[in-house]
């Protein structure tokens, strides 16, 4: 769940994780790339449990074991991600990089999980779009720790 209650200094429509994320002596030119991933982070370790949680609520939920196991999976790697992302020092961005390519890895199989059931489950259809945003805030990232 994000916050987006707003404070005196926050600007319309941010929510918390962007706030903090900007406000990190470390955010520098890059600040806005580490508030996008964290916040896509976020989003898709929370879209992914719904997910699993709807999909097991189906009907044919025997049917849907495969998508409640990639979705578990995935909200576990997003919520570890979003660890090393937020905490990782710039001496370990070699940790910091294996886990943000774990991370795309995990949402590219998600989504293609997820995508296989949108057409009939409107949660997987969200699920998938979550974790497309992540993984492409997650490459984004990645192309900027360490150089």
């Amino acid at each position: 769940m994000t916050d987006q209650t707003a404070s005196p200094t926050s600007s319309p429509g941010s929510t918390l994780i962007q706030r903090i994320s900007l406000s990190h002596p470390r955010s520098g030119d890059e600040g806005q790339l580490y508030a996008d991933a964290l916040q896509a982070l976020a989003d898709c370790a929370t879209a992914c449990t719904v997910c699993a949680d709807a999909c097991l609520s189906e009907e044919n939920a025997a049917s849907m074991i495969e998508c409640v196991r990639v979705d578990l999976l995935c909200a576990a790697i997003c919520a570890a991600t979003t660890q090393a992302v937020a905490g990782a020092p710039e001496e370990h961005s070699s940790i910091m990089r294996a886990q943000l390519q774990a991370c795309i890895e995990a949402c590219r199989s998600c989504a293609a999980e997820c995508e296989q059931h949108a057409g009939h489950h409107e949660h997987c259809r969200l699920c998938a779009e979550a974790c497309r945003r992540c993984e492409q805030a997650c490459e984004a990232l990645l192309a900027v720790i360490g150089r």
